[in-house]
């Protein structure tokens, strides 16, 4: 590979965040060097990074590659990015605070089988598509639409596509008995070069 045809762009969900080195097992400085890593090291780790952030900050760094006639490499990590960027993401206004505070204040006061009620009478498609104990989903959906007045499951028949259509997907196989041979070698690697202090700083940050 060479810095010369390529630039990377991350999809690693936890290589977004600055500090998290030895966790996130991120390209090391010299690697970096050679070879151009966009989406790595960009917010600290008290910040929300969301699907929709990842999408915004890869299609800038994905125009800036093609503007310097570098080909853009999705390298990684977490599927949900990937599919965002390719196959199309909806574009859900964000929640204020308050509204989040009052949901789950709703939630310890009312319990979950009340809320999954209101969701059911606000955003039945929704509702209908999640399990009645799926607290994530449900808070989420009564989180959106108490915030904007519009059931989560039309902004989810919209989506944005970000990707181009002409893009080459290379995915990887190997035995499962050697990956899993691979991740304990990676794991004492790991620990042998300071995982535990990095945690530690991390805490005390």
């Amino acid at each position: 590979m060479s810095g010369d045809v390529f630039e990377i762009i991350s999809s690693d969900s936890v290589q977004v965040y600055r500090y998290l080195d030895i966790g996130s097992g991120k390209p090391s400085a010299g690697d970096r060097a050679r070879v151009k890593h966009h989406c790595v090291d960009i917010v600290d780790p008290d910040c929300q990074f969301t699907a929709g952030d990842f999408c915004r900050e890869a299609s800038k760094a994905f125009s800036e590659a093609r503007g310097r006639g570098k080909v853009p490499l999705f390298v990684g990590g977490t599927g949900l990015y990937i599919d965002s960027f390719f196959s199309g993401l909806s574009e859900i206004p964000a929640v204020e605070n308050s509204v989040r505070e009052r949901v789950r204040a709703d939630l310890e006061a009312r319990g979950l089988d009340a809320l999954y009620k209101e969701l059911v009478e606000c955003d039945r498609r929704f509702a209908e598509k999640i399990h009645h104990r799926d607290r994530q989903r449900i808070v989420r959906g009564l989180e959106v639409y108490r915030s904007t007045g519009t059931p989560l499951s039309d902004y989810f028949d919209q989506k944005t596509v970000h990707g181009p259509a002409d893009t080459l997907y290379v995915g990887l196989d190997i035995d499962k008995a050697e990956l899993h041979a691979r991740i304990d070698r990676r794991v004492e690697e790991m620990m042998g070069t300071g995982f535990v202090d990095e945690v530690r700083s991390l805490r005390a940050m």
